[in-house]
């Protein structure tokens, strides 16, 4: 399991965006962690990329968003 961790003391809008390019995916679990103090909204948009894949599961709960991935690669990540 791998565990991305991000950090976003200075956040003003509701939005951050993760993209992913997995294109052998087949399981296996990613925890994604938001630490966004002044984020007035719980907002989380991921995009993927992910021709293989054959099952996804994506379960929001509080800041965190989990989901099933193997061996992702972060291709861009914005806080703005």
């Amino acid at each position: 399991m791998t565990q991305l961790w991000f950090d976003c003391p200075n956040l003003k809008s509701n939005i951050v965006q993760l993209w992913f390019d997995c294109p052998n995916l087949k399981s296996n679990i990613v925890q994604l962690w938001f630490d966004c103090p002044n984020l007035r909204s719980n907002i989380v948009q991921l995009w993927f990329d992910c021709p293989n894949l054959k099952s996804k599961i994506v379960q929001v709960h509080s800041n965190s968003v989990v989901v099933r991935l193997s061996k992702p690669q972060v291709k861009h990540c914005t806080g703005s």
